[in-house]
């Protein structure tokens, strides 16, 4: 008896498919729709040799790196590594709360007239994420300097960060 009752409250919580509302006029959860951002390939705003020079000519091939984010969003990314010391990730994502970034920021970089929040940073690695609409760009990057390189001029690996995630910008908005 108990399981007849159950089916009979089941099957009238049911409401029309089509209308979106339960039988008792609430409307249910729609899936988000993706929006256009979501479907970018990120790889393709990026080419390997760019990111090869980005990496001071370390051999790398983007990989597609899509994530859900906090929100259960799409996340569409793209990473390029070569051996352990080398790696630049992109993404594109809107932060649930834009604040933590502009607040947590341990400075802010001029990314073609955007602000660009240094989350983190280090002489060899950078998180920057610039405020861009309809998504925000996320890079990260870890990139060595040749033993070589013996100038340690004012171009931070946030600058150089920076710079990419302006040439990045450009291709995105076109």
């Amino acid at each position: 008896m108990s399981g007849v009752f159950v089916a009979v409250v089941l099957v009238g919580a049911c409401g029309d498919a089509d209308s979106g509302e339960s039988s008792a006029g609430e409307q249910s959860p729609q899936p988000t729709p993706t929006a256009q951002w979501q479907q970018t390939d990120v790889c393709g705003l990026l080419s390997d040799q760019e990111a090869r020079d980005y990496l001071r000519g370390q051999e790398a091939t983007g990989r597609k790196q899509n994530k859900s984010d906090a929100t259960g969003g799409q996340r569409p990314g793209c990473g390029w590594q070569a051996g352990s010391q080398y790696k630049l990730d992109l993404a594109l994502w809107q932060p649930p709360a834009p604040g933590v970034q502009s607040e947590n920021a341990e400075r802010t970089l001029d990314v073609n007239g955007k602000k660009g929040y240094v989350t983190s940073q280090t002489e060899v690695s950078c998180t920057v994420d610039v405020e861009a609409e309809p998504a925000w760009l996320q890079v990260i990057t870890f990139s060595p300097r040749p033993e070589d390189e013996t100038s340690l001029t004012e171009r931070t690996e946030c600058d150089r960060a920076g710079e990419l995630a302006g040439t990045v910008l450009d291709r995105l908005t076109k």
